[in-house]
Order: C-alpha cells, then sequence, then structure tokens
C-alpha cells in the first residue's frame, strides 16, 4: 500500500468517526433540551433541587469542555469515550437522586403533605431517568452500529477476507508490536496461477470460486492471531504472527497442498487451483514492514517462475 493509499484510508476512518461524534454530539444536546423542557413546563414547582441543577450543570460544562478542547477534537475515539462515559453519569446521579428519596421516605415516614411532594418528585425523576436511560441505549446502539460498519468496510466482499486497508492497519500495529519486544513474523504473499486463463476458459464466476478455494484454505492453515487478506487481483497476503522461516515455510507447503485438493466443478470439468507463494521473514528480510513485504512479493514471482504449468495448461480432469 503506498502512502497515498495509507492517507485515504486514515482519512476514510476519520470521517466515519467524526460522523459518530456528531451523532453523539445531537443525542447529549436532545437530553439537555427534554430534562430541561420536562422541569420548566410539566413541573416548574420542582425545577430547583441543588442535586438536579448540579448535574445538569456539570453535564453542559461537560459537554462544552469535550466540543471545544483542541487535543480532544483530534482524538476522536478519546473524546466519543468520553462523551459517552459523561451521559452514563448523568443517568447514576438520577438514579441515586431517586434512591435518596425513597430511602428518605421509607426510613422516616413522611406525613401525607410530603407524601404528595414525594409523588411529584418521583414523577419528576421517573421520566428524567427513563430519557437519560433511552439515551444511553441509543448511544450505545450508534457505537455497534459504527463497529458493524467498519467490520464490513474492512472485508473484501468475494472472500470476506480482509481488504488490503484492513490489513495494513492491523500488520502496522502488530510490525510495531514485534519490533518493541524484539520478536518476529512472517509475511506471505500468494498468486492465484492462471486465473486469467480459467476466466477465459469458463468464465469470470469460475474464476471467483477458484479465488474463494484459496481463500478458504489460507484460513484453514492460518490461526486466529494471524492476519489474511485479499492483496488485490488474484493476490492474497497473509501475516503470520510469531513465525520464523521454518515454520512461514511449512505452512507454504500446507497451503499449496490444501488447494491442489480442493477442486471444482465447471462444465463437466473438474478444475485443480494452484498458487505460487512467497515466504519472507521480519527481521531476516528487512526491518520494516513495507521491505519484509516486497521480499516477499519477489519470492513469489520466483516461485512462479519454477512451479506455473505452461501457458494455456490447466490442470483439468474430465469426468
Amino acid at each position: 500500500m503506498t502512502a497515498d493509499q495509507r492517507e485515504r484510508s486514515a482519512e476514510l476512518e476519520r470521517a466515519q468517526l467524526r460522523g459518530f461524534a456528531r451523532s453523539i454530539a445531537e443525542v447529549e444536546w436532545l437530553l439537555l433540551v427534554v430534562i430541561l423542557v420536562y422541569l420548566f413546563v410539566a413541573q416548574p414547582a420542582l425545577a430547583n433541587p441543588l442535586i438536579l441543577f448540579g448535574a445538569l450543570g456539570a453535564f453542559a460544562l461537560a459537554v462544552l469542555v469535550l466540543r471545544l478542547t483542541p487535543n480532544l477534537r483530534a482524538k476522536l475515539q478519546l473524546k466519543i469515550t468520553l462523551e459517552i462515559l459523561a451521559m452514563v453519569a448523568v443517568l447514576v446521579t438520577m438514579l441515586i437522586c431517586l434512591c435518596y428519596l425513597l430511602l428518605v421516605t421509607v426510613g422516616t415516614g413522611l406525613p401525607s403533605v410530603d407524601r404528595m411532594v414525594f409523588a411529584e418528585a418521583l414523577g419528576v425523576l421517573v421520566p428524567f431517568v427513563l430519557v437519560a436511560f433511552l439515551t444511553s441505549l441509543l448511544a450505545q446502539n450508534i457505537q455497534q452500529a459504527n463497529r458493524r460498519f467498519r467490520s464490513l468496510a474492512d472485508r473484501d466482499d468475494l472472500t470476506n477476507l480482509l481488504n488490503i486497508r484492513a490489513f495494513m492497519r492491523l500488520a502496522e500495529k502488530d510490525h510495531k508490536k514485534a519490533a518493541r519486544k524484539q520478536g518476529t513474523y512472517s509475511i506471505l504473499l500468494v498468486d492465484v496461477d492462471q486465473l486469467k486463463q480459467i476466466n477465459d476458459t469458463y468464465g469470470h464466476e469460475a474464476g471467483n470460486r477458484a479465488l474463494k478455494v484459496v481463500a478458504e484454505a489460507l484460513l484453514r492453515v492460518t490461526r486466529s492471531a494471524d492476519l489474511v487478506a485479499r492483496f488485490g487481483g488474484d493476490e492474497f497476503i497473509t501475516y503470520l504472527a510469531d513465525s520464523e522461516v521454518t515454520a512461514a515455510t511449512e505452512v507454504a507447503q500446507r497451503l499449496r497442498s490444501v488447494v491442489y485438493a480442493a477442486t471444482f466443478e465447471v462444465n463437466m470439468d473438474i478444475v485443480r487451483v494452484q498458487v505460487s507463494i512467497g515466504v519472507a521473514n521480519f527481521p531476516v528480510d528487512g526491518e520494516s514492514l513495507e521491505r519484509v513485504m516486497a521480499v516477499a512479493d519477489r519470492a513469489m514471482y520466483s516461485d512462479k517462475e519454477l512451479r506455473t504449468q505452461p501457458e494455456g495448461q490447466l490442470v483439468i480432469q474430465k469426468r
């Protein structure tokens, strides 16, 4: 992935977070407005408890600080987390007020007039708590939807593997961790041999089936800690965490066998898929992720020259 592609990817992620931050801001102001309207219109006589105004004032101040602080505006993920915590704090404060009123009533026993005041106060607090609770649920649903959207945006439509943008983001993070701890990892670059011939002979749907065969094989031979992505076109890339060269080479050999064994049928023909694989290791082959990927890329093309069938010859078995 080039520097320009990484910048576009980062900008897309920032745009998603900015949209989510705007949704949270709208929810925050809606919460304040609904509570104030209810207090001053529905029950103006009871709209003066110190705790209520203290909670509202603190929440409004927190919203303004989070909106106007330059450093927090630059750290959208942190700001969104703090805003959700502020809304939860308002909910907790209102619950404390309600519990306090209940305890006082039970503990001291109030005369009938005071019971009416308590009932009115309860009528104020219960909707208040419900509004805060529903607002918190809405904020959580927005956050879950954002995570779901991001998960979908990180996946290749055909194979459901990571796309290259998501792979680079996660692999860079793991690379920094490996470099800091003097660890190791390996990169496998995988190319589907003669995909063009498959497309030309049987159509693009057969080519898509060949790509899915390789994707499924990659998932079978890798672990949950590894990263598997579609690099683009007929290429895949795998990040093997904590993997030495010998172990990575063994994974490559297993992948070749699994792919070759996974035939599929097209027009009464049994087609076998083959792959070329390049293996590179950090830190043996380079000190940066891009350098290790470049070495794996060259190794893959060298492997392709040695292993592929002659041009125009597919591995086909007739029924």
